[in-house]
């Protein structure tokens, strides 16, 4: 029998466009790879399940009262029986051979989570971008951020024996994968795969409500930190470091423009700095990875008012001591350069995105077909 995948769409309203997605599914149906589709409806009032259901049988279809994307996500977990599982929204699409890519990826690295490429494409426009993707160390940048959205991860089955998604208004995925991380599972690197992350113009608009979330997340992983429990290999100073540039992007994004939000993560980059620097003496030699962020926090550091001046000279000297190739910490341009040198670096290169985007996807994938 060919591995099996379980892929998990939860829709909601989606009728409009769910045929994108599905007929995405069905171009990843090989001989050597067998998919189910579960189209979780959670409460549509759109028709969407009968769309489904009628236009596309192979696809599988529950319905349950409207619950959420969270609660949509763990059904079709519950409700799976593949060997991985994957999950694609309702306007996104996986572009030729991507579950395949994932399942080799998994394979060649002994891993648990695959992760592969991903296009930015807003409807309307004629051009797309990358999402940026680290080529590895996923647990230590999961202290950071989110990696890549939730389509383009791929789990073997045993990741959901004791985990699932936590209810949260936004970022519920990049708590899921840094839970992942925390519990020891693999994270390994897919480059030949790729996923296209559809930003539909009435979904462009970021609230403040969304960049509280965020911030939720970033205190919840703080939390974790301070706890010192289930630290990846990379160890307590190196979380720490990640999720000192993690706190300091989230207060400088120029949504986040609550004053009490901002005030919340300048205090969590304190406390967090607080510990880097008790554990920097026991920590091994910073990698490549430490310095990027590391560099990313003093960039920051030098755009921060001046009511963040202690922190601010905190944070310079944890720089010096790990990053003695920068003359001058004040001087902001330079310090962004190499920041931006330093991430390019840890990350998959823009040629190599391209290059599997000209392999596996053509622009008439973006069309919805007409059924």
């Amino acid at each position: 029998m060919p591995p099996l995948v379980s892929v998990i769409i939860p829709a909601y309203n989606s009728r409009a466009h769910v045929a994108r997605a599905l007929s995405s599914l069905e171009r990843q149906r090989e001989k050597s790879l067998e998919v189910e589709v579960i189209v979780v409806d959670d409460g549509s009032t759109d028709g969407t399940a009968d769309f489904v259901c009628s236009r596309f049988p192979l696809a599988r279809c529950i319905t349950q009262d409207h619950a959420g994307l969270t609660a949509a996500r763990n059904t079709g977990i519950d409700a799976a029986t593949g060997d991985y599982i994957a999950f694609l929204d309702a306007d996104d699409l996986l572009c030729r051979g991507c579950l395949h890519s994932g399942i080799e990826a998994l394979a060649r690295h002994d891993a648990d989570i695959s992760v592969c490429l991903c296009l930015n494409y807003v409807e309307g426009k004629d051009e797309g971008h990358f999402w940026p993707l680290r080529l590895g160390q996923y647990p230590l940048h999961l202290w950071h951020s989110n990696v890549s959205p939730v389509h383009t991860f791929m789990c073997r089955r045993a990741v959901f024996a004791s985990l699932r998604f936590t209810p949260l208004p936004a970022c519920e995925d990049w708590f899921f994968w840094f839970q992942c991380g925390q519990a020891g599972f693999r994270f390994t690197c897919n480059t030949e795969g790729m996923a296209v992350y559809v930003h539909r113009q009435e979904g462009l608009a970021q609230t403040v409500g969304g960049q509280r979330t965020d911030m939720r997340v970033h205190l919840a992983i703080g939390r974790h930190l301070r706890q010192a429990d289930g630290l990846p290999p990379e160890g307590l100073f190196a979380a720490a470091v990640a999720h000192l540039a993690g706190a300091l992007t989230c207060a400088s994004n120029p949504m986040q423009h609550h004053a009490d939000n901002v005030r919340q993560l300048l205090e969590e980059a304190e406390h967090t700095l607080a510990l880097a620097l008790k554990s920097k003496d026991s920590a091994h030699q910073p990698g490549l990875a430490e310095q990027c962020h590391m560099l990313q926090a003093c960039a920051l550091a030098c755009g921060l008012s001046g009511e963040a001046a202690e922190l601010t000279r905190g944070i310079r000297t944890l720089g010096q001591c790990i990053c003695p190739g920068i003359n001058d910490f004040t001087d902001g341009e330079q310090v962004h350069a190499a920041w931006r040198e330093a991430f390019a670096r840890t990350a998959v290169p823009p040629s190599i995105m391209a290059q599997t985007l000209r392999a596996h996807f053509e622009p008439t994938d973006l069309v919805i077909p007409v059924l």
